[in-house]
Formats: structure tokens, sequence, C-alpha cells
């Protein structure tokens, strides 16, 4: 399982590492080794599929299991091509702290809602990790069957090591073991490539502290649904589907994003794109511009090289490796709040830079210095704290922020309602005084003889109104400078007085801690020693799993006996706890009942023994308290159900093993044989040695006259033993002289590695970031990998030669020369233009000679719309690079043209790349010289009793009985001499000359016959859509989109999906396209009877569908719009749940492929009839062949009279056999004649290529060709074990896709014949 999201986060980090293997080609890097962990290939096709239907009712059927198993091995094998090695891998015995994970995996499948991944005839634990079951022994077998099946054909060059289930030990591990072990051999090659193939993100850890040069990981972005799928032109070929959907990672580039990432300096950059086009300036300011970008180059390069000189690669991977533990895995859970989603590991990255150049290192070759981790961890948890004051600070500064707008607004408002105020006491005072002059008008009028006393009176009474009403103001007024005085004061109380940010912080994470402890264990963490218990614990299986991936498991029985682990602020005085790598006892590994027995839920009891069954069942049993009916989750802040913890008790394995010895005894043998501990096994292929093997599978012959050879494999390192006492004492004494031996050691392996980057030509075709000089910057660039684009920083790469020269005169001598491209992978091609804004390069003739000259573009276009074209298109060059490969290009001044060539033959398709990334051809020139050198050890040369076919006689499959030296004349002695010198492939063809024994059967004419016969008579009727509109009596257009998908509100699909016009493809047996059988060109498609008959049957039940198509021509629509004034508004969603409901229960058609219209096939039922006529052949061979037996056995004579004679040729060059060829060196001279250039339908045809899963020389029929293509399908006479049923099409496994190439058609060789014949 490993660390979670892993994968997504180093794909997005380390943009460069992943490269699908698709895109790659024919550029595919050269293998030695391949590894395959196939619990996860085991475990997805032997669990039901979720998406096709009708599958739960499908009973489980073993055959097909472990025929699909071996197809995708095959598959795997023939993508990566191995040349010297292939291991094998299933798990054991787990240690037992993995063991707790893998119990809390079995007893969660019970709890699990999906019922669709449940299934009652097959029960999931008995398989991936699961070892001493019954079903895991007949993996064994049918392995073993595999095996030698493969050592028989095209396996027979390479050494096949298996490791099966009780072997202990993960199957990752004993790969690494074996890598260990082939290390430490003199004869070790140090740049041997090794490929894994796994799902688990331990492989990268694992391939990482190997510190082997070349390691790549297969790993698959799939989905295993899509493999049981029934659709011809999605699928079209398994292993298109397999290239698409795979993807390589390649652990060298990974090293060296490393060392860019943990050793250098950083600089932020914003990620906007510069202006491309160069600016005019004089040449004094290019010069000074240039020195000073020289000056700084060189300067970077000293620092860098600096750098490079004090830092220890292989340390500081171990580092990463190590610091990898903290997130968790698959033996210790991981920190608190230590999770990939959050950023810290991220961050855990950006202490290490910082922590790195002044503390060095935490970890020493295979120790753990926790001093420094101590360090370490301190610098993480200031990190921390920053960060923490960092969002403290934000957090007080959007408060203040917000009070600050709060109170302008609230002054606002108040000045507002001041104004308000203030104009509502003028307008007063107007009217008042308004008021007042009117009244002492009518007062002066009314009353003109009142006394001046009264007036006065009137008078004074006014001014003492006046004067109030002037007081209370100028009181207002004071106290609102009191409140603003009071305001001023109390916010220079608080600017005078800061909040203490480090007590603030160290209170939050006291309280996180005590919160966290209470709530994992309540209050047993106060009793005194808990913690220090747990601490110890944790930095024990630090320790365990450190030396589990550099030396071994150092002791089987050692568990974290936790379901959490401390907080980080009290890993602290780590130097208290003396651990150290000796600290471990070794214990053996547990046995495979014991382990089966600790990992079962109740309801699995039935894989187990009978005499063990009780253990789990009965309630008396003293297991039962292991065993909880009702299971506690803790969902620990975690969303999916997959993430929480399950709480399980810990179990006591002493009580485990005690348990099963008292049961000892009454197992049968094949239940003591299930818990013995077997070893490894490797075959080889061996001349001397002739088995017959009875066949595991049902319905399959058995090999006959096997010759492979099967050996125990012993590891030089065996696994960690336990030290004795006596040797402890005299350890400190020799322990210098130990570390002295291991440092002189790693120093060796560093020297070659450090030899193995420099020398990029010894790598056969891998990549490396160092072969253009780069520098790494550190931003969000927004990467897209794995169709996600990426919201984190990344790594990304800035070339040091991004400005090369303008003049395209410095670079003719690079015109129409190889070179490599496609950095870092470098790819093959030619130079076929060079170019910038206003010239390119071109041949011309001057005197007889080609030379290359600079010429203008035309001048027809003006200058503006060619900067214009010339800036958008460096645009999108730049934006390719930075957001698909994480390489920076601020400008791209050059440009150059390359013609890709491929493997074999050249490739027409032409690419722009700026020229800093254009190679020459020099460089990696020991690659083609490796590859030429692949070619020419092919080896045709014959031996006494090899296989080959008589073209002097039908093709017959013959052996060879004699090999005999040609007579050479004297006048021809020099000329014989001169082809030895030259050729040596001609030396063999001129000098030896065969004697051959023909098989020879007098069935073969009347087969062929039957199957053109077959061919002939076509099965079923076909009617064009004119028919077929006259018998419905409705218009074509109308037919052709019922038969085609039509969606109704995004819900319901309604239409009999039988056609798609607008791929042109057609479900087999119900349509067709007639251009491909010659036919009239207009009619464009062919309907059978069987979508007749479901027409009829639709009409006939919903023929208001058909009236409401007549309206509308879309294929979306909207119910109501749908059947508007045909039927109320109301009925309509009913009546198309109806047709839905309808067109579902059409399985037959469903389940039936679709036909591109490039195929031509035969049906079904030809080819079932087909594969009648051949199974009647082979028993008919069969009863000629037992008779023949018979009489031998009763006259005791060597030679009998049988319909099945052998004839003997004698004297035969080697250009009249032919001999089982290479599928890569098919195309020689000598066999262009028999190849398959115009293929018909039913023509007969043979295999001649050793390297795939078909026997050579095994005959078959051809039934689908694909137009423009060399694809085709065959049915082969026999059943073989990577055959198919060719998508249900057939009844058994004898169908196969393959090249043309690879088959010779002896009808058309016939048909040739006969011409020739009638020419002459």
């Amino acid at each position: 399982m490993g660390v979670p999201k892993f994968f997504k986060w180093v794909c997005q980090r380390y943009p460069l590492i992943v490269k699908n293997i698709s895109k790659l080609k024919n550029n595919l890097p050269t293998f030695d080794n391949l590894y395959l962990d196939l619990n996860g290939v085991l475990h997805q096709f032997t669990h039901p599929s979720k998406t096709v239907d009708d599958l739960e009712d499908t009973p489980y059927n073993e055959t097909e299991v472990f025929l699909n198993i071996f197809e995708y091995i095959t598959m795997l094998v023939d993508l990566i091509k191995p040349q010297k090695f292939i291991f094998l891998a299933f798990d054991g015995v787990a240690p037992r702290t993995k063991m707790n994970e893998q119990r809390s995996r079995r007893f969660r499948s019970l709890v699990s809602t999906d019922k669709s991944e449940q299934r009652e005839d097959f029960d999931s634990n008995i398989i991936s990790d699961e070892e001493g079951t019954s079903f895991m022994e007949t993996v064994d077998k049918q392995m073993e069957f595999f095996i030698r099946t493969k050592m028989k054909s095209e396996w027979k060059h390479l050494k096949i090591l298996y490791s099966g289930h009780l072997v202990p030990g993960e199957g990752e591990h004993k790969i690494l073991d074996y890598i260990r072990s082939a290390k430490k051999k003199e004869t070790y090659d140090p740049n041997t490539s090794h490929c894994f193939y796994g799902q688990d993100a331990d492989l990268f850890f694992l391939s990482l502290i190997t510190h082997v040069p070349n390691i790549v990981i297969l790993r698959e972005n799939f989905d295993f649904n899509l493999w049981r799928t029934q659709d011809l032109t999605y699928l079209g070929q398994k292993k298109v589907l397999l290239k698409k959907n795979l993807n390589l990672i390649f652990i060298t580039l990974l090293r060296e994003y490393l060392e860019y990432d943990l050793t250098l300096e950083f600089t932020t950059y914003s990620p906007n794109i510069d202006k491309n086009i160069p600016k005019k300036e004089n040449e004094n300011e290019k010069k000074e511009k240039q020195n000073k970008k020289k000056e700084i180059e060189n300067e970077k390069k000293e620092k860098e090289i600096e750098k490079k000189k004090n830092s220890d690669t292989i340390r500081i991977i171990d580092d990463f490796v190590f610091l990898s533990f903290l997130i968790g895995n698959d033996f210790i859970p991981n920190l608190p709040n230590f999770v990939i989603k959050n950023g810290t590991f991220n961050r855990i990255i950006d202490v290490y830079r910082e922590f790195h150049k002044e503390y060095g290192y935490i970890t020493n070759h295979e120790k753990i210095d926790f001093e420094n981790f101590e360090n370490y961890l301190q610098e993480y948890i200031k990190n921390s704290k920053t960060i923490q004051k960092c969002i403290l600070i934000k957090n007080d500064e959007k408060k203040t922020k917000e009070n600050e707008k709060k109170q302008r607004e609230k002054q606002k408002k108040e000045q507002r309602k001041k104004k308000v105020q203030r104009q509502k006491k003028e307008e007063k005072k107007k009217k008042d005084q308004n008021n007042n002059e009117i009244n002492s008008t009518i007062d002066s009028i009314d009353n003109i003889k009142i006394s001046e006393n009264n007036v006065k009176t009137k008078v004074v009474t006014n001014n003492e109104k006046e004067n109030k009403t002037e007081k209370k103001k100028e009181n207002e007024t004071d106290k609102e400078k009191e409140k603003e005085n009071e305001n001023e004061k109390n916010t220079e109380t608080k600017k005078i007085k800061p909040p203490n940010y480090e007590e603030i912080i160290e209170d939050i994470r006291k309280k996180e801690r005590n919160n966290y402890y209470d709530s994992k264990f309540e209050e047993k963490w106060k009793e005194e020693g808990f913690l220090n218990n747990m601490v110890k614990c944790y930095l024990e299986g630090l320790q365990w799993i450190y030396t589990y991936y550099c030396k071994g498991c150092p002791d089987w029985g050692w568990y974290y006996p936790f379901h959490y682990t401390p907080m980080i602020d009290d890993l602290v005085n780590l130097k208290k706890y003396n651990i150290t790598e000796n600290i471990f006892n070794y214990e053996p590994p547990i046995k495979p009942l014991v382990s089966l027995l600790s990992i079962l839920p109740i309801k699995s009891s039935d894989i187990l023994p009978q005499k063990l069954r009780p253990l789990l069942t009965d309630e008396n049993s003293p297991l039962i308290e292991y065993l909880p009916k009702e299971l506690k989750f803790d969902q620990n802040g975690k969303r999916f159900e997959w993430e929480w913890i399950l709480l399980l008790p810990f179990i006591d394995i002493e009580l485990f093993k005690k348990c099963i010895r008292e049961a000892k005894g009454n197992y049968t043998e094949e239940e003591e044989k299930r818990n013995k501990v077997d070893s490894t096994y490797i075959y080889q292929y061996d001349e001397n040695i002739k088995l017959d093997i009875n066949s595991t599978l049902k319905g399959y012959p058995n090999l006959k006259n096997c010759q492979s050879r099967k050996d125990i494999y012993n590891f030089s390192n065996q696994k960690i033993q336990q030290k004795n006492e006596n040797e402890n004492e005299n350890e400190n004494e020799n322990k210098k002289e130990n570390e002295n031996e291991k440092e002189k050691e790693k120093e060796k392996e560093k020297e070659k590695l450090n030899k193995k980057l420099k020398l990029k030509e010894n790598s056969d075709n891998h990549p490396s970031l160092y072969s253009i000089p780069m520098r790494a910057i550190y931003f969000n660039a927004n990467i897209i990998n794995l169709e996600v684009r990426s919201r984190e920083k990344s790594i990304v790469l800035v070339p040091l030669s991004d400005y090369p020269d303008y003049n395209l005169n410095n670079y003719i001598d690079l015109f129409n020369k190889e070179c490599y491209f496609d950095y870092p992978f470098l790819q093959r091609g030619t130079i076929t233009n060079i170019e910038n804004l206003t010239h390119k390069l071109q041949y011309t003739q001057d005197q007889g000679e080609w030379k290359v000259l600079s010429v203008e573009k035309s001048s027809n276009i003006p200058f503006k719309k060619k900067k214009k074209n010339w800036y958008n298109l460096n645009k999108k060059i730049c934006k390719k690079y930075l957001e698909r490969h994480g390489i920076k290009l601020k400008r791209v001044s050059v440009l150059v043209t390359i013609k890709r060539h491929s493997y074999l033959k050249k490739d027409n398709k032409f690419i722009k790349v700026p020229l800093c990334f254009v190679i020459p051809f020099n460089y990696g020139k020991q690659l083609t010289l490796k590859r030429q050198a692949r070619k020419a050890n092919f080896n045709n040369q014959l031996k006494i009793g090899s296989t080959v076919l008589n073209k002097s006689n039908k093709f017959l499959f013959s052996k060879v009985i004699k090999i005999n030296k040609k007579a050479i004349n004297e006048e021809n002695e020099n000329e014989n001499e001169k082809i030895k010198e030259n050729d040596n492939d001609n030396k063999n063809k001129n000098n030896n000359l065969y004697d051959i024994c023909s098989k020879i059967s007098k069935q073969t004419e009347s087969l062929k016959t039957k199957i053109n016969e077959i061919v002939s008579n076509q099965s079923q009727k076909w009617f064009t859509l004119k028919e077929i509109s006259e018998k419905l009596k409705t218009p074509s257009s109308i037919i052709l989109r019922i038969c085609n998908v039509i969606i109704v509100d995004n819900k319901y699909t309604l239409g009999l999906q039988v056609v798609n016009p607008n791929i042109d493809i057609c479900r087999f047996d119900y349509c067709r396209v007639p251009n491909l059988f010659e036919q009239d060109p207009e009619i464009k498609y062919e309907f059978s009877f069987k979508t007749l008959q479901l027409l009829l049957v639709f009409k006939s039940k919903f023929e208001i569908f058909f009236q409401a198509l007549a309206k509308t021509s879309k294929n979306k629509i909207n119910h109501k719009t749908l059947f508007e004034n045909l039927i109320e508004i109301t009925k309509t969603e009913d009546l198309c749940q109806e047709i839905n409901q309808w067109v579902s229960t059409l399985t037959e058609v469903h389940k039936s492929p679709y036909l591109s219209k490039k195929y031509l096939t035969l049906d079904t039922n030809q080819m079932i009839e087909i594969e009648k006529l051949l199974i009647e052949s082979r028993n008919e061979k069969k009863k000629v062949v037992n008779d023949s037996i018979e009489i031998k056995n009763e006259n005791n004579q060597k030679e009998t009279t049988t319909k099945m004679q052998t004839q003997n040729y004698s004297n035969l060059e080697l250009s009249s056999l032919v001999v089982p060829k290479n599928d890569e060196f098919i195309s020689d001279v000598e066999y262009q004649t028999f190849l398959n250039k115009k293929t018909i339908l039913g023509d007969r045809v043979i295999n001649i290529t050793s390297n795939i899963s078909i026997p050579f020389g095994e005959r078959g029929t051809i039934v689908t060709t694909k137009r423009n293509s060399n694809l085709v399908q065959v049915i082969f006479d026999n059943k073989f074990i990577s055959g198919s049923t060719l998508f249900n099409r057939i009844m058994t496994r004898r169908g196969f896709t393959m090249k043309s190439s690879s088959l010779i058609n002896i009808s058309q060789y016939k048909r040739n014949q006969t011409q020739l014949n009638s020419n002459n």
C-alpha cells in the first residue's frame, strides 16, 4: 500500500519523471531484468467488475481467471522485452508489524457498503496476502505450468525466478533481496537496467535506496474494467489499450531531481512569459549584457560545483527515504497532521534543504543519527511556529482592518446624522425668524397703541431662549471632543502593547496536544512512562523500517503496539532511548497457518483447515477476545471510510502459535505442505532435458519434450540472523573495521553511480537531466501531469543555454544531419530546417555542389504580420514546455524542424523544437551500436532437433535430423574465403545442408475446401435502409436515428445503439458497412434480420415514438418537446421510462462488440462453424495417433501404416526452409516473398515467429482484416494459453490479434504459384 497520494505528489513536483509508454513509441529503453509483483494482477482478475452487466450472474471460472492472468503477464513481457531475466513474485508471510495492517484490511472488507464488491461464490480473502490457502497452492501449480510453456517457445533466452506464497516476505522486498545479492557478486554489471512492475508506493523508496542507476517503475493508470469491455473499436487490440494506460517512472530522473531539489538554492520566479522577440540594441550594449550574463552564469556554475562536491547524493537520497516515514506507511501510522494533502511533505523538504547546510545528514549509510534527527525536528517545529505566527498576524491584521472599517463606517454615519441635525436646526431657525418677522408686523399693525413696556418684555424673552440654545451646543461639542480623546488614548495604548505571539502559539500547541491525547488515549497518557514508552516504540519503528529497507527484515516478530503516534513536540531527548540498528532480537518468520489464522475474520473461516475453524467460530475459543463482532472506527479527521482507523485489539502471537501446535497431527498431507516454508526456484533452458508435464488447465494439452530445468536459487545474502551473546563482547572491537569497510563499499558504489551519470552513452537510451545543462527554480507553474493541473509548487528547469546566437550562419553545419531531441528521452531524427524570425536555411546548387545558405522569407507577407506570427508561435511553444514538461523558456530565437526516426523505419512526422534542446548525433553513438549488435546476435544457425517449415512441400512442420557440409570446389575456394571474412550468415547458408523429417496429413485439402464453403455462404440476410423503410413504412432517416443513440433529458437512452454514423461504427451481427463487401457504394449501411425484428417489435410497442421523431431532427431533446401535441404532458416522462427499460433488456445487442468501418470480418455463426470444423479435424488426428500407438504395443514394430505419415528430405539448403524468426527482425529479404500482402477472409496461414505466445508452425484461418493496416485476427487450429475468444465471438481460446507480417499466407502463396504457372 505504502504512502497514500504519494504518486500524485511526486509526478506533480517532478514532472519529467513520468512518461506514457505509448508516447515513447520505438524509443523505449532496453531492459535487462523485469520484476513483476503479481499480487495486484491476481487481485484484479479474481474480483468482479463494477461496470460489466450481468457479471454477478456468471459463475466463477478458475481456468478463465488464470488464462487472463497469463495473458496479462505475456503482454507486459512483450512490451518491456527483457534481455536476461524475469522475476515473478507473490507475497508470502509478512512481518508481524505488517500483519496488523493486513488484519484491519480483512476486517474492513466485512463492512463494505458496496454490494458489487461482494460475491458469494468467491471470497477475496483467499488471495492477495493470504498464504497457506488451497487457492494459492493452485496458483503455484498454474504458474509453474505457465513458465514451462513459455520456456518452450519465446522465453528460451531468459532466466526466470519464481518466488511463491510459501516463501516468507513481501513481493517487492523479495525483489530487493535479489538485487542486493546480485550487487555483491563480482560479475555484476553496474550498467544493468531494471524494470519494476507494481502499484505500491514502496517501490519508489526501495528503488531509490538500492542506488542502482538504471531503474524504471512500470505502473498502470489503468481501469481493469476496460479490460473486460466488449467494445472492439475502443480496444481494437488489448495490447494497444495496455500501452495507452501504462506509465514509466524513471528513477534516474527522480534521483537527479532530488539532487537539484535538496542541494541547490532556489529563486522565486514569476511565471509571466516574457516577450520572445528580440529588440534592436547597440553593439556596445549587447556586448555589456552578454559579458554580465556570462559572469553571472560562471558564478552560478562555480557555486553549484562547490555544493555538489560537498554534498553526497547517496546520503541525501537516504535522508529523503527516511523522512518519508514520518508521513506513514504499512508498518507504523503517520505523525499527527502529517499528510501530503496538507502540504507537509513540501514543508519537510524545504526544512531539510536549510537544515542540510548547517547540520549535515540524518542517516549514515545503514544507521540513523537520532541526535541530528532531533535537531531536524526542532527546526521543523520552529518553521511550523513561524507559519503559525504569520497566520495569527494575518488574522489580527484582518481583524484590525475590519474594526477600522467598522469605526469609519460609524464615524461616517455619525457625521451624516450631525449634518442632518444641523440642516434641520438651520431650517428651524429660518422658520422662526420668518415667523417672528411676520408676527411683529401683524402686532405692529393690530396693536399700534400698545405701550412700549410690553414690547420690551417680549424682546427680553426671545433673547433668553437664544442664549440657552447656544449653551447646549457648546456642552455637546465638549462631550464629543472628550470621546474622541478617549478613543485616541485607547488606540495609542493598543499600539504600545502588541500581543505576545510566542505565548499564544505555545498555548495553542499545548491545547492541541492535550486534546489529541485525551481523544485518543483518554486518561492513560497521564500515567507515568506511557508517553516515554510510546516515543521509544515509535523510534524503534523508524529504525526497524530503515534497516528493513536497507538490509532486510531485522526482526519478524517486532510490531508497533499503538494505533496512534506521539506528537512531534514529545520527540525530545532522543539520545536517552539508546536506539541502534542492533537493538532487535532476530525472530524467524511466522509459519503460514499462524499468519492466516491471525488475519482472517470469522466469516472467512472456511479458508482454514477443518481443525482450525472452531478457533474462529466457537464462542468458547481462546481467541474470541481478538475477534470483535462490532467494529469501532476512528474518523481521525478523514473524509473517506478507507482512511479511517479501525481499532482492533493487538493479537498475542504466542497464543495463536500455541493453538496451532495443539492442533498438530490432525492436518492432511496437503494442509501440512501449506504450512511449510518453501524456497525460490530458477528456471533455465536446457537442451539436454526433455520432460513431459501434465497440464493444469482443463481442456489444454500436456507439454511434451519440455526443455527447461528447475533449480533452487540461493541468495548470497541470507536473512539477518540472531547474534549470540559472545559476539556482542567482540562487537565493539570490530566496529571501526566494519565501518571502514562499509564506507569503502559505499564510496565504490558512489564512484560507479557518478560514472554512470556522466557516461550517458553507456545507459542504452535511459534518460538523464544532465544531458543538457540546467538550473532549477521553484514556483507554482500550474503543470498538467496525469491529466490533472497541479495546485502546488513544482521544480521547474531552466536551460542555461536559453539564449543561442540569433545568426543562422553559425548553424549551417547542423543542417540535414542526424540529432537527438525530446529532452530528456532523446529520440532520434534528422534536421530538415532551421529558421528564425527573418531567415531560414536552404540548399542551393553552386558549381555542381550543394551548399546551405540563409535565405530571407517570402516578402509578400508584411513584417508586422511575420512578427506577430512568430511571437504567437513562441508563446505556444513556451507555454507547452512549461505546462507539459516543467521547463521554463524565456524566448525561442531559433527553431529547428526535425524529421523523427522510428526503430526500424522512418516516420514522416515533422516536429519543431527550440535549438537549445537539439543534441548532436555523436552524443550517445554507442546506443545505436548496441542495437545493431542486438540485431546481429540473432542466430539463424540450426541445430539437430530444431523445428522448421519445409517450403518445398506445403510448409509442413519438420525437424532437423542431420547437418551436412556442402562440397566446395577448388575454383570457388577463394570466393568462399571472401564470404567468410565478410559475412558469417552467408557462411551458414552456403556451407550447410540439412536433412529433415516432415509430417504429412491428408486432411488439409479437405479442410480448406470446407472453410471456403463456410466463408462463401453467408449465414444471415442483410437489408438496406430502403428495404427496411418499405417494410416498416417509415422514412429511412428516422430508422437510422432509432438505430443510433437518442438521449432525452440526459437521463434516458431510447435508441437501439446499433450504429453510430458520426464515427462510422456498427454493432457486430446487427449492422455493417457494405462498401467493404464490394457492393453498391451509394448504400452506406446494411442491417441484418435481427435488427429488422427488433425494429418491428419497437414499432408495435411504441409507435408514438416514431411519430414524435418525425417532428424533430435532434438526438438530444426534452421529453416535453418530443411528445408535444401527441400525448398529455404528465405522461411523457413515464413513456420515456418504459422505452428506456425495454432498451435495457436488449442485453444481447449491448454485449456484441462495435466494429469500425475499417474492419472486414465474418459473422459469429461463420466463426463458430469454422471453430467446430477445426475441433472435429483435431479429434480425427488424435484418433489416428492413438490407433498408431495401439499397433506398436501389440506387434512391437517400429513402423506403422497410418493416415499420419512422415517423410524424410535430405540435403536441403537453408533458403528452402522457414526458420523461427523474431518479430522485430521479420522484414529480412529472405521472407519478403512469403509475407502476407493481400489477405482474404478464410485464408490459411502459418505462424513463423518465436517471440509471441503462439507455437511456431501453428496453422490457422484469417477471420478479420483491417484496411490500411497489417493487423489481422486468426482462429488457430489448437487452443493455447494466451489465446482469446475474440470478444466472445468463438467458444474456446484459440483466437489471436497479430501482425500479418508474422504469418505465411499459404493460400496467397498458392494463388501466386498458379498465376506464375498460367503465365508460363
